[in-house]
């Protein structure tokens, strides 16, 4: 399917199926929005970050993850949930790369402001900013760049000898 795009399909909720049932108490309370599913299927297979073998490896993987961050964000998009999870290693052992992943929570830079607002990403490596401010702070590259520091130093904790 490499290349191919297909129509989205609208898909429901479980709420769709029973807003007007009698036992609702009041329909217009419920937020039920019509949600699209979208599918990128990419030939780029990762490993888990957690299965490095040296400290070298790890900060390249994670440099080569921001420096994927610093591109997309010249074109305007800032990723917005850099995390453990989200940093993979590529399979090859002897071309050792990092790979930035899970973009669902990206934005575009140009966009509303207040969409750059609220709580995103993944708690244990938001910034400090984000954690103080969760409903007001707006996000910037700075976040990313402080969460990335964040997954360096729990991934070091917590893998290699000290």
């Amino acid at each position: 399917m490499t290349g191919d795009t297909a129509t989205a399909k609208t898909v429901t909720t479980i709420g769709h199926e029973h807003i007007s049932e009698p036992w609702v108490q009041d329909p217009n309370k419920l937020a039920i929005r019509e949600l699209t599913a979208h599918f990128i299927l990419l030939s780029t297979i990762g490993r888990d970050l957690a299965t490095f073998s040296t400290a070298r490896q790890l900060v390249t993987c994670i440099a080569d993850a921001m420096d994927a961050h610093q591109q997309a964000y010249r074109l305007g998009i800032l990723h917005r949930d850099i995390s453990a999870g989200n940093i993979l290693m590529s399979l090859k052992p002897e071309d050792r790369h990092g790979i930035l992943v899970d973009w669902d929570h990206c934005i575009l830079l140009n966009s509303d402001t207040k969409d750059r607002t609220g709580t995103r990403g993944t708690w244990q490596f938001m910034s400090a900013h984000l954690t103080l401010y969760p409903e007001t702070a707006s996000h910037t590259v700075i976040d990313d760049r402080e969460s990335a520091l964040h997954v360096l130093t729990y991934m070091a904790l917590k893998h290699l000898r000290h």
